[in-house]
């Protein structure tokens, strides 16, 4: 049995040990600086754990880079000049320092300590009280975000240097004036620092002794750190080309798109690599083979991609100037899901463990879960009734508890499909169909089904009435045929009509002679003899009166 000494010794040194889990915290630097490394791999290595609380904040000032993530907390500077602390659980404002002049960069994290540029001075800002331990005056302005390798911190400028600097101290240890000015974070593999200028002109600089290695003009300004994938460095230009040249001599290896192709937009995204491809922005997202440049797929977006994107399992999440957070499968470019906010996104994204983090135009901090929690939520109808060869509108409501974008998939049952949030579709034939149609979130999809019940053409009005268009039907060809029967009736009855309405007509042989007028022989009236009587009679002239009775009744009989 040990001394009681000896176990009294050993309790103290276990309640050291468990004090000093408990002080320390247990969440390092998990994106600490633009890019996530020296390197601007642009990805987080910590596996995905799953779902995340989300939030947003406004903190006051346009945010244009991602935020620095460390010790559970968000590092971000402002338009307005803060460097601002946030806690990562729900976007809380923790603490805030006033440096001054617009920051424009992201903050490096190193040993309770965030190095922040602000105007023409690089400060060091301790965690712990807020004061600064040190800061670095250079002569123009500090537009680029800063990178540490090994115990440097590499910093360009305005004023066309590249400084690199103690962390501890504060102190300069070399400048080396290049071209022009340098607006963007430089990148370090190895012993070689890689950094453009606004000119165009890409450099090899060694990292420790800040001596030129080589150099490579690439006719277009430089804006965006360049990504390095062993031996390949890759830069995007103002001129719309990504190029990857060779670590150790500058060597142009690839340029995409090709010489004789035409440019794209202006990339003015620090492009980010993994497992052997390179992605970057500009009219959309792109991904392409690091060894030769070509082009593995492409993702369109709804306007300019300038902010970086952020890699995680298998996962690429970006912003986009249309106001959308996308997240991709990073092997087939397919929108896994998209978040719509009420913003412009220019910052690009960081993440710490099951968040992506991005800044808006507008001043809110966006929190956002790479993993989806819960499902979408589908209301809808179980049953319709429809008509042979009618436009039936399928429409649900959908909805998604994290706010994300739903896609919908309907299958109509008879073989057709359709993609849309609310399409129409017609059946040809009669008959129970099952509809089923399939919101998704991206990661999780909720599943809704619909009984349509097609009725035949004929057996239905568009008022409802059973048989209405069959007696409509019936009712026309009835009346049709009276009509034609009318017009037959009145054709034989004109063929048949005599001279004067229907009267039976007289063979001309059968007629009576006509009847001769009067002759006047002196005075008296002769009738004309026929030819069965004897000579003609005389008689006298009637008086005038008589005459005309006479004549009447004589017209009469005619």
């Amino acid at each position: 049995m040990r001394p009681m000494s000896e176990r009294n010794t050993m309790l103290a040194f276990a309640i050291f040990i468990l004090a000093m889990l408990l002080v320390v915290p247990t969440a390092a630097a998990e994106w600490p600086m633009e890019g996530a490394d020296s390197e601007h791999s642009g990805e987080q290595m910590t596996p995905l754990i799953g779902p995340a609380n989300q939030w947003t904040v406004q903190v006051d000032g346009e945010l244009m880079c991602p935020p620095a993530t460390a010790y559970a907390n968000l590092y971000l500077g402002t338009s307005d000049g803060y460097l601002r602390v946030i806690d990562e659980r729900d976007g809380r404002v923790l603490w805030d320092v006033k440096l001054g002049e617009t920051i424009c960069a992201t903050p490096l994290i190193e040993s309770q300590t965030a190095i922040v540029p602000a105007g023409n001075t690089l400060y060091a800002v301790a965690l712990t009280n807020k004061s600064v331990k040190w800061s670095f005056e250079a002569v123009g302005a500090l537009r680029a975000s800063p990178v540490l390798h090994d115990d440097l911190i590499y910093i360009g400028s305005e004023d066309k240097h590249v400084y690199a600097i103690d962390k501890y101290t504060g102190e300069l240890v070399w400048s080396l004036k290049l071209d022009d000015v340098v607006a963007a974070s430089a990148s370090v593999a190895g012993l070689t620092l890689v950094v453009g200028t606004e000119s165009g002109m890409l450099y090899g600089i060694h990292r420790t002794e800040g001596k030129e290695r080589w150099r490579a003009d690439l006719g277009s300004s430089i804006s965006t750190a360049a990504c390095i994938s062993q031996s390949t460095t890759m830069v995007g230009t103002y001129g719309g080309r990504l190029y990857g040249l060779d670590m150790d001599d500058g060597e142009v290896l690839w340029e995409f798109p090709n010489a004789v192709e035409p440019a794209l937009d202006p990339i003015l995204t620090t492009p980010v690599t993994n497992s052997g491809l390179v992605y970057f922005g500009s009219d959309g997202l792109y991904c392409l083979e690091v060894s030769n440049g070509l082009r593995v797929w492409f993702q369109q977006a709804g306007d300019t991609v300038r902010g970086s994107p952020a890699i995680v399992d298998n996962y690429l999440v970006f912003g986009s100037y249309d106001g959308l957070l996308r997240c991709l499968d990073k092997n087939t470019g397919k929108v896994v899901w998209r978040y719509r906010s009420d913003t412009v996104f220019r910052s690009g994204a960081s993440i710490d463990y099951d968040k992506v983090f991005i800044g808006g135009r507008n001043g809110r901090l966006y929190a956002r879960s790479v993993l989806n929690a819960q499902a979408p939520v589908v209301i809808g109808p179980f049953t319709l009734e429809a008509e042979a060869h009618d436009s039936i509108l399928f429409k649900v409501e959908a909805s998604d508890p994290e706010g994300n974008m739903l896609a919908f998939s309907w299958d109509f049952g008879d073989g057709n499909t359709s993609a849309e949030v609310s399409p129409l579709h017609e059946y040809p034939l009669a008959g129970e169909y099952l509809v089923e149609v399939a919101v998704s979130d991206g990661t999780k999809t909720k599943r809704h089904t619909i009984t349509v019940v097609v009725n035949p053409f004929e057996t239905r009005s568009s008022d409802g009435d059973v048989a209405g268009s069959s007696m409509a039907l019936i009712a026309g060809a009835i009346g049709a045929v009276v009509v034609v029967l009318l017009v037959v009736f009145f054709l034989i009855i004109r063929k048949r009509g005599g001279v004067a309405d229907g009267a039976e007509t007289i063979p001309p042989e059968q007629a009576p002679a006509p009847m001769e007028e009067p002759i006047a022989v002196d005075g008296a009236v002769v009738d004309t003899p026929r030819f069965d009587e004897g000579p003609p009679v005389a008689t006298p002239y009637p008086p005038p009166a008589e005459v005309v009775e006479v004549q009447e009744v004589w017209e009469e009989n005619r």
